[in-house]
């Protein structure tokens, strides 16, 4: 008896000072808390903080201004110091909607600068390369996508620069033909962003942008006018859906736009829709001259000779998990990069070519296996060995 009082005497005594060793903790983190509140307090609060919060806001504006002023200062035409109350660019603008906007949008901006038909474009955008991009800054896999216009661009003598409120560059993979130093500007607002395109396009300079998906206006487009309330910009509500391979070259329509075809966005409903993607824009400038017919046609036999071998590793490497969403793409930006060389061959007598593409991209309209497609393509390898370039 006497036993279990003694052990039962241990026991309190242990759980009082156990409680008591709780309760020291407990002060002692709630001393060290205070301590840390009462740090942050005074850090915020002290003039010298406040001062060097002040001095990284001002180099942080400074560093937008100057890369601002290095940006506009290497442009080919002048910039106005401040934009028209309205602009309306007259500028066609394609209406191929097969789910690849970023084609029109990019063709409609050469048409307006130089007259480029959409199958000229597209054919300077090499679109019979077959490309097998695989490394650390991500996957590429088949026919080119946006690639293809930025490509079209730089042979057509273009340099592109873009601008954002997000501060950021595109992913290494997609960063063809363009600086992080030279070719991007950034801006601290949508707002700030929309008034640089609009002294753009009093320049007589369109741009092309990204916006979230939206039943108005596809997901990359061009805008050709502004007034005081309003963007304006092409719309898809009334525009068919076009089976490429029935269509000899896309439609298009010329300003000025009827109301079955034209948006007219207030400028909160246009800052809504592009601020998803930090308010990005592209514009063109020329900087070089063109290649030639001939040296864009000697890229594109290089393209062709090299396809099989690409599709080959694709095949060879299509049950990575990293693949599946690349090879997914394929066969919709086969069937309209291919059907559009297909009718450019054609146009500058190459029939053979052309009537083999052109079975190519039914293959890929009808969404072949690539093993069915990289057989047309050695065939197409095969009839480039045999043909010539003819100056026209």
């Amino acid at each position: 008896m006497v036993k279990n009082n003694k052990k039962s005497l241990n026991i309190i005594i242990i759980n009082i000072t156990s409680m008591a060793n709780i309760k020291k903790k407990n002060v002692i983190i709630g001393i060290i808390v205070l301590i840390a509140i009462s740090a942050v307090i005074l850090i915020l609060f002290n003039p010298s903080f406040r001062g060097y919060l002040e001095s990284q806001n001002e180099l942080k504006e400074s560093h937008l201004i100057q890369r601002y002023e290095k940006v506009v200062s290497s442009l080919s035409f002048n910039l106005p110091d401040t934009s028209d109350q309205e602009k309306y660019l007259n500028m066609p603008n394609f209406l191929t909607r097969f789910g690849t906007c970023y084609y029109d949008a990019y063709a409609s901006m050469m048409n307006y600068v130089e007259n480029t038909s959409y199958d000229e474009f597209i054919w300077y955008g090499r679109p019979l390369m077959f490309q097998h991009y695989d490394s650390d800054f991500g996957v590429r896999l088949g026919p080119l996508r946006g690639e293809l216009g930025w490509q079209a661009f730089h042979n057509l003598g273009y340099a592109r620069y873009c601008g954002n409120t997000k501060g950021k560059f595109a992913p290494a993979s997609i960063m063809s033909y363009i600086s992080p130093d030279k070719n991007y500007v950034f801006f601290k607002s949508g707002e700030e962003a929309l008034e640089f395109i609009k002294k753009l396009m009093s320049a007589e300079h369109p741009v092309y942008l990204q916006i979230k998906d939206w039943a108005k206006i596809p997901h990359f487009q061009t805008i050709f006018g502004y007034d005081e309330t309003h963007i304006i910009s092409p719309g898809i509500a009334h525009t068919p859906k076009i089976n490429w391979l029935e269509k000899p070259l896309p439609e298009y329509y010329e300003q000025p736009l009827n109301d079955e075809y034209r948006e007219n966005l207030t400028y909160k409903e246009f800052l809504e829709v592009w601020s998803p993607y930090g308010h990005e824009f592209c514009w063109l400038d020329k900087t070089g001259p063109s290649l030639s017919k001939k040296e864009i046609w000697e890229l594109n036999k290089k393209d062709a000779l090299e396809a099989p071998e690409n599709i080959q590793m694709i095949i060879d490497g299509q049950n990575k998990l990293s693949y599946q969403g690349e090879i997914s793409d394929i066969h919709e930006n086969g069937v309209i990069s291919v059907a559009a060389a297909s009718r450019y061959l054609k146009q500058q007598g190459y029939n053979q070519l052309a009537d083999k593409y052109m079975e190519i991209a039914t293959a890929f309209y009808a969404n072949e296996g690539l093993s069915n497609i990289q057989k047309l393509y050695t065939e197409a390898a095969n009839l480039w060995e045999n043909i010539d370039y003819i100056n026209k």
